[in-house]
């Protein structure tokens, strides 16, 4: 068991997967919320995901940075480090922006089972994005 936690990997499925529920039943809640405020299911479900999006992304950092990476550093390289992690996940919520969209109008998808299939493609695009650039000064034997 103790080599599955020195493996920066399965740390990184453990997170992401706290993290993709966590966000997801966010999702879910709040999509509920503002279909019931807002007439227009577009209006409901995109404002869903980006308030979502800005908890979820605060709760990933603080976990990635201390549980997956084991990130170290302070000062000027930590808000580096937060910089390029914020670069990361802004990549991932424009690619959701538009699949998400695409999912439910064009493909027919409901909502959300269109969050869970574009949540799945994000998290390939996460791990490389934070393997190789947001923590990409810490050691990488794993």
């Amino acid at each position: 068991m103790r080599a599955l936690l020195d493996d920066t990997r399965f740390r990184f499925l453990l997170v992401g997967g706290w993290n993709t529920v966590f966000g997801y039943c966010l999702f879910w809640l709040l999509y509920e919320l503002f279909s019931r405020v807002f007439e227009l299911r577009y209006v409901a479900y995109t404002s869903a995901q980006m308030v979502g999006w800005v908890i979820a992304v605060l709760n990933a950092y603080v976990l990635h940075r201390k549980v997956t990476f084991r990130s170290t550093t302070t000062g000027r390289a930590a808000w580096s480090e937060f910089f390029r992690f914020m670069q990361t996940y802004f990549a991932m919520f424009l690619f959701g922006l538009a699949f998400l969209p695409f999912l439910v109008e064009m493909v027919g998808l409901d909502p959300r089972v269109a969050a869970l299939v574009a949540t799945a493609v994000g998290v390939v695009i996460s791990y490389v994005g934070h393997r190789f650039r947001t923590f990409r000064q810490q050691d990488r034997r794993n």
